[in-house]
């Protein structure tokens, strides 16, 4: 039975809680939900609302949203929250934080459980400098290499697990619909990822991981929203980057 996921907007880190809490959006819309959130230093997010089991926030980073821990937290120097920060007891805070407001207290949210899915047998690899469709459908795990270019349209996919060398350019077609990415077992962006989107907006975007970790490398540019009830996510350091949802 899977746990009830925690919320994250964008890249964080390795520790993986006993029990998740459950979620919900007093905003509207997410852009991460993990068990355990790290977003590194210089980290961006430009909108949606982050919660984790665990959560650390870089110094320097700009949180434009709410941001919720429902065991503990741990902001680093000149951290900044556009809204409300949540949490149940204490949450440890450097110099030069800039917080909206502070609700110490749990945010109570409402269930929203990745479903079973099931991966296919097939492995799918786009090779280096490719430029590559895949159609929504269930594949074994997917692997793209450096300066490869991978587009998706509207619909469900469902993968092993998904890794992805740097630079990499993701294209998502939502002219009829949200894409749906199902992972049962780890994700990696390599350095330098870029998301681009035509016909939808970025809220269109889902990503949902079963298990195991998101591994999010640097200075690259991220649409959507993660749904990792079970799992860490980690984002690297970096000079820049933004998440949009």
């Amino acid at each position: 039975m899977l746990k009830k996921p925690l919320i994250l907007f964008l890249f964080l880190f390795c520790l993986s809680a006993a029990n998740a809490a459950s979620v919900s959006q007093t905003s509207g819309y997410y852009l991460i939900s993990a068990d355990t959130v790290f977003l590194s230093d210089y980290t961006k997010t430009l909108g949606g609302d982050i919660y984790g089991d665990v959560l650390e926030i870089g110094a320097d980073a700009k949180i434009l949203g709410s941001v919720a821990a429902n065991a503990k937290c741990f902001l680093r120097e000149r951290a900044s929250i556009s809204e409300a920060l949540s949490f149940p007891a204490s949450c440890a805070k450097q110099n030069g934080i800039m917080i909206g407001k502070e609700i110490r207290e749990r945010t109570e949210y409402s269930s929203s459980a990745i479903g079973s899915f099931s991966a296919g047998s097939q492995d799918r690899f786009v090779p280096i400098g490719a430029d590559d469709v895949l159609l929504p459908g269930a594949y074994g795990s997917l692997r793209i290499d450096a300066r490869s270019a991978v587009r998706l349209q509207s619909g469900s996919y469902v993968f092993s697990s998904i890794h992805t060398e740097p630079d990499v350019r993701w294209h998502f077609d939502l002219s009829n619909g949200p894409v749906r990415i199902y992972v049962q077992s780890g994700i990696r962006f390599a350095d330098r990822n870029v998301f681009s989107i035509t016909g939808g907006n970025p809220s269109e975007i889902e990503w949902h991981a079963a298990s195991g970790y998101i591994d999010i490398g640097t200075d690259g540019k991220f649409f959507g929203r993660f749904i990792a009830p079970s799992s860490r996510v980690r984002l690297a350091p970096r000079k820049a980057m933004s998440w949009a949802v």
